[in-house]
């Protein structure tokens, strides 16, 4: 059984899915890492670009 590809849509979309990608080729369960990483990338994408902190 083949695990779907983690989608990601925030500017470290590419990082967050490399690592994904590499923990579950060390033969890792990472779901619950995922989802983590999915809420993160959510908030990231959905946070306006001119918000400073």
């Amino acid at each position: 059984m083949t695990r779907a590809t983690a989608l990601f849509s925030s500017r470290l979309a590419p990082v967050f899915a490399r690592y994904v990608d590499l923990k579950r080729a060390l033969g890792r369960c990472f779901d619950i890492p995922t989802r983590t990483l999915q809420s993160l990338d959510r908030f990231l994408h959905d946070r306006p670009p001119n918000i400073r902190t």
